[in-house]
């Protein structure tokens, strides 16, 4: 029934009307699961009638105590924003709260509803800049990615360049990295390589938001997912030092073992980001054949 109301609500809207006292009272149920279902269908069926309503299922939803159905508040808001573009500002007050969650479930869908609703009003992440740093790592991968993108634009919005911080800090012997970020999404010999040290300068040149920024997300370079990685590289070829680049292309060649797809678009990062910085490239080697 409820996958009937998701493809056919617009083609028969009355009928999908008489089933919404149905969801409203599923939208009670003692199961998180049962809830979290009804509310995501409700949001899809896409009959203008009935936004107030599901506006009113989200308000209710973002509060619940279930982090799957916040979770699911959150991919709902984008949907209604889509369907009537007038419930922004409500709309937005909503992903304001869910920024306040600090359950990584919930946290990777509010970034995603932020970027898709206001993805340039920052006032609503200056409050919680600190905490997406330190719970970056333990979202799921395509929360990961979210984040990664607001990083950027917030990065290139708010700091500086970190090349202009002085050279002093260089010839310092690099630390011995921690054994639990080696192991972080390490899946085999060669990502160790991947894993050391990041050091950064911290004087008062570099904000210490930029460098924990650029510290958090340094560890994601060693993830299984291409996607992940490619936002890691970006993030650091823009906003990060030009002499750590390196990590990237060692990252970047590793994610070449996927799909002919996935090679092209690592090919293609790779050759703009060694247009700009050659230098940081040149000690690549690429794979000669799929592994």
């Amino acid at each position: 029934v409820y996958i009937y109301l998701v493809h056919f609500s617009e083609l028969e809207s009355d009928a999908a009307l008489l089933a919404i006292n149905t969801l409203k009272r599923d939208l009670e149920d003692p199961n998180q699961l049962i809830r979290a279902h009804a509310l995501r269908v409700m949001s899809s069926i896409r009959v203008k009638i009935i936004v107030q309503l599901v506006v009113l299922a989200i308000k209710k939803a973002v509060t619940d105590s279930s982090p799957y159905v916040r979770k699911t508040a959150a991919h709902a808001i984008t949907k209604v924003h889509s369907l009537d573009p007038d419930q922004k500002d409500t709309l937005i007050d909503l992903v304001d709260h869910l920024l306040n969650d600090s359950t990584t479930m919930v946290l990777g869908s509010a970034v995603a509803a932020f970027n898709e609703l206001c993805p340039d009003n920052y006032q609503l992440i200056h409050p919680h800049f600190r905490k997406l740093c330190h719970l970056l790592a333990d979202t799921d991968e395509w929360g990961q990615i979210h984040i990664l993108q607001l990083f950027l634009r917030y990065g290139r919005t708010f700091f500086g360049n970190p090349d202009s911080v002085k050279d002093k800090n260089k010839e310092k012997p690099p630390k011995k990295e921690k054994k639990k970020d080696k192991e972080f999404y390490s899946d085999d010999s060669e990502s160790s390589s991947d894993s050391e040290s990041y050091e950064l300068t911290t004087d008062d040149n570099m904000d210490p938001d930029h460098a924990l920024m650029l510290k958090s997300s340094l560890p994601l370079l060693q993830s299984r997912n291409a996607g992940v990685v490619l936002s890691v590289a970006s993030l650091h070829f823009y906003l990060g030092p030009v002499l750590e680049q390196q990590k990237i292309g060692k990252s970047l060649v590793r994610i070449m073992r996927n799909s002919r797809e996935i090679k092209y678009l690592v090919l293609s990062s790779i050759v703009s980001m060694a247009t700009v910085n050659p230098v940081s490239y040149t000690h690549l080697t690429l794979p000669t054949k799929r592994i």
